[in-house]
């Protein structure tokens, strides 16, 4: 009987004891809400991504700057706009744009360069829609403005139309993070070099650019309103 008494302290003794109310492991906060504020010697500005892809920087919070951080893999993240749903992407020139993540569509998928064939055909192709409607109206319209000999004014639609829809790739919207010592983090692409910055130029050098250090401050906008706030606290 004592044997067993003394066998039941021991394993009390041994057992690992808890830390109350200690946070989670840094690892373990995969997805974060957070604003990027950057800033330089004259201003400071958080990163938004608004609904039409563009990413510029605002004085102050916004709900296109609420953007999501998430950890696909150790060091690795993506960032998506709360708002827009678009990802931060970067191209090989450094400027960044909010592109869409979708699953991969039929090769017989039209293409911008394609829009003015699918245009070509009668109102009555699209069954879905009468045959006198307003939007087959508005299709036979853009079919005459894309069908008519190139244009500067042509040109430029073709090519909007083109980057719309550029999609996510994981070369061009994937980061990794890289914490200063003075709490801000870097975030670089691998495949390009480049860092995200929201400075208007963008070049390899050993200088930090400006406007790509960013710190990672706690949302304090709500989601379903207008109110705006500003800060730097995480």
């Amino acid at each position: 009987m004592l044997h067993l008494c003394l066998c039941a302290l021991l394993l009390r003794l041994c057992a690992p004891l808890g830390v109350p109310n200690s946070p989670p492991l840094h690892f373990h906060d995969q997805v974060r809400q957070r604003h990027l504020y950057t800033e330089s010697s004259r201003r400071g500005l958080f990163l938004e991504i608004a609904p039409d892809g563009a990413v510029r920087g605002t004085p102050v919070q916004t709900l296109n700057s609420v953007l999501e951080l998430r950890s696909v893999q150790a060091g690795q993240t993506v960032i998506q706009g709360v708002r827009s749903s678009l990802y931060l992407c970067v191209d090989g020139d450094g400027h960044l744009r909010g592109r869409v993540r979708r699953k991969a569509q039929p090769r017989h998928t039209p293409t911008c360069d394609m829009l003015h064939v699918v245009l070509l055909f009668p109102c009555s192709f699209f069954r879905r829609l009468p045959s006198h409607c307003s939007s087959c109206v508005s299709l036979r319209r853009t079919l005459q403005l894309l069908t008519r000999p190139p244009t500067p004014v042509t040109t430029n639609v073709n090519q909007w139309l083109c980057r719309v829809q550029r999609r996510y790739t994981e070369a061009d919207c994937t980061f990794r993070e890289l914490l200063l010592a003075d709490g801000y983090t870097v975030f670089l692409s691998p495949h390009h070099g480049l860092p995200i910055t929201l400075a208007s130029k963008v070049s390899v050098t050993n200088r930090p650019l400006p406007f790509s250090h960013f710190l990672p401050v706690r949302n304090s906008v709500t989601l379903g309103g207008g109110r705006r706030a500003t800060g730097t606290s995480r």
